[in-house]
């Protein structure tokens, strides 16, 4: 027997017979409104991200005979929603829904299943996964249980099913009973008032997400300001996906379990924080809200012009619990508490409280205990008649970083994704186009002659962005160019050996280093880094050995680099040409960001290069320019804003002196160190470690320890060769791998005979790529990691 009944009205979306596999971007059309792709009905087709996001149907279900609604809990969310099921196999949405009505609408005492409407497709949501251009769908239909004793004598409406629970509709309304997304309230509210639902389509697509970092106006400039990364914010995305599935957005039960888990507000304070970041609904935000709300948060968001006028929005809103057109007498009162508390630091008394509530008053210009309207609220503040909000809404540390450093799901970036075997190439990992350029390899390895094809028609197809880096590769007058070809001269030809004194080169300079402090200022404090990788340790103005390298390593130049390279930072001093190491270095860094990492080194501060030689190098080399201070002072503000670390497939630890002693959890790194960081021995203590921190035998390391004061960290002891930081030995080293998950830990900082040393078993590697230094007769070496090997190369650097 059919246990579906139709309406007189039924019509069709498009959705009844569509499989997951269908539901790719390239195949959805909206005019339409169903998909198009022809199945295999021979291979398994589901689709699934990680644990928590996957290919399903959902199902509204009510009985109007008793006014329920059936929910059913989610696993792992401790709360209720609509009932769920995952896609499995050859089943279409339409399949699916009904497998899932007969199995919850099954009675068990007599075996036989509830009449029901033909399920309607109401909503529709697709979420885009970073790394497969793949849509995850989730589909809601609606049903309605039909009680006719005719028919189904035997056979209750409602109250029996399995794995259901029936909830009044006015308890739902209420908000009695806690609910994952806003979806339950929605429907029922249009359900209860008779209207019609009509079909809803609701889309993350990356280029959506993408948004909040190219949005125009204040939202999107405020967001800018935080420095916050592409791929930063789609794990942002994943995190906040992973939680709100299946619902599209966060009501403020699930706000509060998140934040909970977080543990940076109060129960008080994260209701108030959810009533700021709603800005378009009171019941719910979605990620373009939250991602603001976060930015708003930030110490860097002005609190002037138009980005100062959004955040008294969110300032107002955080104070208004009664949820009216104005602060009531109670928000005042909060609002002038809070005012006070950070000014003074403590709890003020209820006398001075009241008389401070009087001058807020006075000074909105309102009748004392009167409702403060949002206009006069925002203007007041504006005009500065209200004094002391800019520290307001305020978190101590940037939150992104704080978000980063307590991910309460996985990296959505290396979530398992099981794909079905048909995906279709415009939806696998990688979509690739015609480079723009064609180039010629000469006999030395070097580019000549490259041609512009970006006519052709499958070029047009690549990003903006990447056309205008790929055009800047070849670009003789683009000033990365310019100063690459004046250094490289500088090295070949004695006559050109005073390069820096050509007309202009300080303005190019300058300007170089500009777009280089931005392009750091938006990578991780610890950057991850993708295999194949090449590792260089210390440089030290060593230009002989750098070109060489160019020829050995990187022939082709930035434009035609074919792995990753990872610099571990002390760039500069001892050597005669620190400047032109440093320059050389930031050129490539420009024009290949995603493939140079530069890392910050020991010698990368100030006080370290005034003690040896950058500093007297600069006011040589720019003293006819009288620029000396003001060009080492700029070299300096792009160190300060170098990361510090990286992870090289998560699996291998690269820092320029060690593993720090007071963090033992990388993610902690992301909340201790600040960007910029001028002074890394006075803002952030882990940072100066991971600089100067030393690798000792046990031996050696007992033997410090028996002799100095126990008041190290354990795992470590006083750094006696350098007089600041610690030593470090196998403990530790055992202890900081088994925490993070890591395999090696390589560095660099101490120059080695053969150019590298092996410590811990060969797990602790040191690299030195700087060879002859200071006039000793040490080699030179590098690393590299790929396929699953870190091989050492030792670099012949003889004439």
């Amino acid at each position: 027997m059919n246990n579906t009944k139709n309406d007189e009205n039924n019509g069709e979306t498009g959705l009844e017979n569509i499989r997951s596999i269908d539901s790719t971007s390239s195949q959805y059309h909206n005019e339409l409104g169903r998909f198009t792709r022809p199945v295999d009905h021979n291979l398994n087709n589901d689709f699934q991200v990680g644990e928590l996001l996957f290919d399903s149907v959902a199902v509204l279900i009510t009985c109007s005979r008793h006014n329920t609604l059936a929910l059913s809990t989610l696993p792992n969310k401790q709360s209720h929603w609509f009932p769920i099921c995952p896609i499995r196999g050859r089943q279409s949405y339409r399949e699916c829904v009904d497998s899932l009505l007969q199995q919850l609408l099954t009675q068990p005492e007599s075996g036989k299943c509830s009449l029901f409407k033909r399920p309607q497709p109401i909503e529709h949501l697709r979420i885009q996964i970073p790394q497969a251009f793949y849509f995850v769908n989730r589909v809601l239909y609606q049903t309605e249980i039909i009680f006719d004793s005719t028919i189904q004598p035997d056979v209750q409406c409602c109250g029996t099913s399995t794995g259901l629970s029936w909830v009044p509709f006015q308890q739902i309304l209420s908000q009695d009973t806690p609910m994952w997304g806003e979806e339950p309230q929605l429907y029922l509210h249009q359900i209860a008032n008779k209207t019609t639902i009509s079909f809803d389509h609701i889309e993350w697509s990356i280029k959506r997400v993408m948004n909040c970092l190219t949005e125009t106006g204040p939202a999107g400039e405020m967001v800018r300001i935080c420095a916050l990364a592409e791929k930063e914010l789609i794990q942002l995305f994943g995190e906040f996906v992973q939680h709100c599935f299946p619902s599209s957005t966060m009501n403020l039960f699930m706000f509060r379990v998140y934040m909970g888990r977080l543990q940076i507000w109060t129960a008080l304070e994260v209701d108030s924080y959810f009533r700021a970041f709603a800005q378009t609904s009171r019941t719910r935000i979605d990620f373009h809200e939250f991602i603001q709300g976060m930015a708003a948060l930030d110490k860097r968001a002005p609190h002037g012009g138009p980005i100062g006028l959004l955040r008294v929005g969110y300032i107002f809103r955080y104070y208004n619990m009664d949820h009216l057109e104005g602060l009531s007498p109670r928000s005042v009162r909060y609002f002038t508490r809070d005012l006070l508390m950070l000014h003074k630091g403590s709890e003020p008394k209820e006398d001075v409280l009241t008389a401070e509530v009087a001058k807020i008053y006075e000074g909105f210009g309102v009748e004392p205990n009167s409702m403060v309207p949002s206009k006069i609220f925002a203007k007041k503040i504006g005009s500065l008649a209200i004094r002391g909000t800019s520290s307001m809404f305020r978190t101590k540390l940037p939150p992104f970083n704080i978000l980063r450093s307590k991910m309460n799901y996985p990296d959505i970036h290396k979530c398992p994704i099981r794909i079905p075997k048909t995906i279709c190439s415009r939806c696998r990992e990688k979509q690739y186009t015609l480079a723009s350029h064609q180039v010629t390899l000469g006999r030395g390895g070097t580019i000549v002659e490259p041609v512009t094809i970006r006519q052709i028609a499958d070029v047009q197809r690549m990003s903006k962005i990447a056309r205008k880096r790929s055009d800047r590769f070849f670009q003789e007058r683009d000033i990365c160019n310019e100063l690459l070809d004046a250094i490289r001269k500088n090295y070949e030809t004695p006559q050109s050996r005073q390069w820096y004194l050509a007309p202009l080169i300080v303005g190019k300079i300058v300007q170089l280093c500009n777009e280089a402090k931005e392009i750091f200022s938006k990578e991780s404090r610890v950057i991850s880094v993708s295999s194949p990788v090449y590792i260089l340790g210390d440089i030290h103005g060593n230009l002989h050995d750098l070109m060489i390298f160019e020829h050995q390593l990187w022939r082709g130049g930035p434009s035609c680099l074919t792995c990753n390279y990872l610099f571990l930072g002390d760039y500069v001093d001892r050597g005669a040409f620190s400047l032109e190491c440093i320059v050389y270095l930031l050129c490539c860094k420009i024009l290949a960001p995603d493939r140079i990492i530069m890392l910050r080194g020991n010698h990368e501060t100030r006080a370290v290069q005034q003690h040896f030689t950058f500093y007297r190098e600069c006011m040589d080399k720019f003293r006819e320019a009288r620029k000396g201070t003001e060009m080492w002072e700029l070299f300096n503000d792009v160190f300060d804003m170098m990361p510090l670390a990286a992870t090289i497939d998560e699996q291998i630890w690269a820092a320029h002196g060690g593993i720090p002693a007071t963090v033992t959890k990388i993610q902690q790194l992301l909340e201790c160190i600040p960007c910029p960081m001028a002074e890394p021995e006075l803002d952030s203590q882990p940072a100066w470690e991971i600089l100067w921190n030393d690798p000792v035998t046990g031996q050696e390391f007992d033997e410090v320890k028996s002799s100095t004061p126990p008041t190290c960290p354990p795992g470590f002891v006083a750094n006696l060769k350098r007089g600041t930081a610690y030593y470090f030995a196998e403990e530790a080293v055992n202890t900081f791998m088994s925490v993070n998950g890591l395999t090696h830990i390589v560095r660099a900082h101490e120059v080695q005979p053969s150019g590298f040393n092996l410590m811990c078993g060969g797990r602790v590697i040191t690299v030195f790529s700087c060879s002859q230094y200071c006039g000793m007769m040490n080699e030179a070496a590098v690393l590299l990691v790929d396929s699953n090997k870190i091989r050492i190369i030792k670099i012949d650097t003889r004439d």
